[in-house]
């Protein structure tokens, strides 16, 4: 399994709600794919412009092939003139340390 943490810069509160309904919309179609687990949508407190999304896949196969989908790619493509700057997006494995040693959970 991964998560997947995108972080988005709106340019202002009102871009910042269009933001949010479009990435409902991801979430949306997200839910239909293949390898999909669960997501969040969280707003910073002290800046409502910044927020990050956090998701869940079966495995980073997964998730790219959803991120080159051409479904994907067209509603994603509504976010570039709502954010300030281009979105941050990275991927973790989850592990487990234990003493000296990082055990994969796979």
């Amino acid at each position: 399994m991964i998560r997947l943490i995108l972080e988005y810069q709106a340019k202002d509160e009102k871009a910042a709600e269009q933001l949010i309904e479009v990435i409902r919309e991801i979430r949306n179609e997200a839910l239909k794919q293949p390898g999909y687990i669960t997501g969040e949508t969280l707003v910073n407190t002290e800046d409502s412009c910044n927020i990050i999304v956090i998701s869940s896949w079966q495995s980073l196969e997964h998730w790219r092939a959803w991120h080159e989908s051409e479904k994907q790619v067209k509603i994603a493509q509504r976010l570039d003139s709502l954010l300030a700057e281009p979105r941050i997006a990275r991927t973790y494995r989850h592990s487990l340390v234990r003493g000296n040693r990082v055990w994969s959970t796979f």
